[in-house]
């Protein structure tokens, strides 16, 4: 004998579904189809689609407040059993200030102290640290020029450009920018505020071999060493005219390198030698 669906059973039909159960469940519950769930449901005036949406909005402002204060969006979602996506769309569909992930990110780490933030990303640091970059990102990073700018580079790109030398600031070579770059005579001049270290120094030569390799040519400014030796811009400025109008006068198979002190004096021997490769030493500024 078929089951007779009368009123009480519409309005149980109502109750079980804003407690959150679905039409299939309620139908396997009463033993009818879901299709008749929903026709009677109807029938009695209930509109779920509209009452989920009611529902939803009504959740959406209460829990806003919460979020505001710096819960996630992920925590409201748990809390009150709406989807993520479903609870982030109704948000901003009233016009509610949604944090996106780097906004959550940022709400999360200022939360911790600086011992829990280290330890956050202390696995994504390493990572990051052991990893071999490959070439098409180092070249990427270098076009963009955001490195930041080391003692007295401007100062030296205003002197030179004063001087009717054209050159560029922060310009990308490759995987690798360079300080200054003198287009005309193909010269990066490099400036070091302090004598790197030797796992540094080991970077740099591998850095000049590059672009000595490249047919262009080095000049080295090494500030602040020795100690206390003076900065000369005007010094500094002319030995590297200098070598820039050497450069330009002779061209052998490899690039020319150049090693000069802060006060302008070139180094007749030092670190930033590179294996076989000889300094130039030794020329009048003009």
């Amino acid at each position: 004998m078929p089951l007779v669906v009368t009123d009480l059973d519409a309005n149980q039909f109502i109750q079980r579904f804003k407690a959150g159960a679905t039409f299939a469940a309620i139908a396997a519950e009463f033993g009818v189809c879901d299709r008749t769930v929903m026709e009677r449901m109807h029938r009695a005036g209930f509109r779920a689609r509209s009452w989920l949406q009611a529902e939803r909005e009504r959740i959406a402002r209460e829990a806003y407040p919460a979020h505001e204060a710096g819960e996630s969006i992920l925590s409201i979602s748990a809390r009150t059993g709406v989807d993520r996506g479903t609870l982030t769309r109704t948000m901003r569909r009233l016009g509610m200030l949604v944090r996106d992930c780097s906004d959550a990110q940022r709400a999360r780490m200022s939360k911790l102290t600086a011992a829990e933030r280290r330890a956050h990303v202390a696995a994504a640091n390493f990572v990051a640290r052991v990893r071999e970059i490959p070439l098409p990102e180092k070249v990427k990073r270098a076009a963009t020029r955001t490195r930041k700018v080391g003692m007295h580079e401007r100062e030296l790109v205003e002197a030179l450009r004063a001087a009717g030398v054209e050159c560029e600031h922060q310009f990308p070579i490759g995987p690798y920018n360079v300080d200054i770059w003198l287009a005309e005579s193909r010269v990066a001049v490099e400036v070091y505020r302090a004598h790197p270290g030797r796992a540094l120094m080991a970077r740099l030569h591998k850095r000049t071999e590059y672009l000595l390799d490249g047919g262009r040519h080095q000049l080295t400014v090494q500030l602040s060493y020795p100690r206390g030796t003076p900065f000369d811009l005007a010094a500094v400025r002319d030995k590297a005219i200098a070598f820039a109008e050497f450069c330009s006068r002779h061209h052998p198979a490899g690039g020319q390198q150049g090693v000069i002190r802060g006060n302008g004096e070139f180094v007749a021997r030092s670190s930033h030698q590179t294996h076989g490769r000889p300094l130039v030493v030794g020329l009048d500024a003009r």
